[in-house]
C-alpha cells in the first residue's frame, strides 16, 4: 500500500485473501488487522490527499529553471528596496472557472452518519459555472472580466475584451506606481499567443513575461493562483447564490474586497517560489 496511489484497506485485504500464499495455508485476514498494521507504520499514520499538479516534461523543467535564473539575475528576487519595487510593479494575470454546486468526489467526500438518507446530496445535472479573468499587483486588483454564457476565451475575445483591462492598469498609479518598472505576466494559453496580443503588451509594458519567456506548466510561479481558491470558497458562504447572476455578484464582490495585505504577501512570496524552483532544479515547488 505504501506509495501506491488509490490504495485502500479493503483492496489490500481482498488481494491478500485471494493470494496463492493465503489460500494454500487456508488463511484469511480482516480489514481491521490490515488497518492496525498500516497505522503502526510511520508512512501510514496519516492519509494525505494528493494535490494535483501538471506533469512536467524535460523541456518544462529546463524552461522553468531558465526563467527562474533569469528573474533572479534581473533583481526580482532581491530583498533590497530595488527588488521590492520591481515586484510591486508586476501585473500577474490569469483565468479560472468558478463553479456553483460542483459534483462531489465519491472518493474524497465522506459523510459519517447512522442515517443513510443524509448522505444524499442533490446537485443539478449541469451546475452553473462561470469563467473569470483578472490581474493583480501588490497594490490591488484589476477589473474582473466574467465571460458571458457559452463564450470561450480565444484569441479574439482575449484581445478585444480582456487585454484592454490589463493595458489600462499601467495608467493606474495605484496598481503600478512606476511605469518604467512595469512588468506584465501571462501564461502560454492559446488565446494569449496571437501576434497582435504580444505586440500590444510589448509596446505598453517595458518588461513582458509572455510566450517564450514565461515557462509552461508553471502555476506555482503565478502569485494570482491562490486568489481563485478564495473566490471559489466565497461561493459556499451563506446565503448560497442560487442563480448565475447571484454567483457573478458574489464573485465580483469578493474580488473587489480582497485583503490588501493578502495581495502584498502573495506578490512578495515570489522570491521564495523562484528560489525553491532553483533549489529543485526546475521541478515543482510547494506553492
Amino acid at each position: 500500500m505504501k506509495d501506491k496511489i488509490g490504495s485502500s484497506v479493503r483492496k489490500c485485504t481482498k488481494t491478500l485473501n485471494n493470494s496463492q500464499d493465503f489460500k494454500s495455508r487456508n488463511k484469511t485476514i480482516s480489514k481491521t488487522c490490515v488497518q492496525s498494521y498500516v497505522k503502526c507504520k510511520t508512512w501510514g499514520k496519516i492519509a494525505r490527499k494528493l494535490k494535483p499538479k501538471p506533469l512536467l516534461t524535460p523541456k518544462n523543467i529546463r524552461d522553468r529553471l531558465t526563467f527562474a535564473l533569469n528573474v533572479q539575475l534581473d533583481g526580482y528576487c532581491d530583498r533590497t528596496r530595488h527588488g521590492v519595487s520591481l515586484r510591486e510593479n508586476i501585473l500577474f494575470t490569469d483565468e479560472s472557472p468558478i463553479e456553483l454546486n460542483p459534483m462531489p468526489s465519491k472518493q474524497n467526500t465522506r459523510i459519517r452518519t447512522s442515517n443513510k438518507n443524509k448522505t444524499i446530496k442533490g446537485v443539478p445535472k449541469h451546475p452553473l459555472k462561470i469563467m473569470v479573468a483578472g490581474g493583480m499587483t501588490a497594490n490591488g486588483v484589476t477589473q474582473l472580466y466574467v465571460c458571458p454564457e457559452k463564450e470561450t476565451i480565444g484569441g479574439k475575445v482575449y484581445e478585444e475584451k480582456i487585454l484592454p483591462i490589463y493595458l489600462r492598469a499601467i495608467n493606474d498609479t495605484k496598481l503600478i506606481p512606476n511605469k518604467r518598472k512595469a512588468t506584465m505576466q501571462q501564461d502560454s494559453a492559446p488565446g494569449h499567443n496571437v501576434r497582435p496580443v504580444i505586440q500590444k503588451i510589448q509596446s505598453t509594458f517595458r518588461y513582458a513575461w509572455t510566450h517564450g519567456v514565461w515557462s509552461g506548466n508553471s502555476p506555482d510561479f503565478n502569485c494570482i493562483e491562490p486568489l481563485w481558491g478564495v473566490l471559489q470558497d466565497s461561493v459556499f458562504e451563506l446565503p448560497f447564490p442560487r442563480t448565475r447572476d447571484q454567483l457573478v455578484a458574489r464573485v465580483q464582490q469578493k474580488w473587489h474586497s480582497l485583503d490588501p495585505q493578502l495581495l502584498r504577501n502573495l506578490v512578495h512570496s515570489f522570491p521564495n517560489r523562484i528560489e525553491e524552483a532553483i533549489n529543485n532544479k526546475g521541478r515543482h515547488t510547494r506553492y
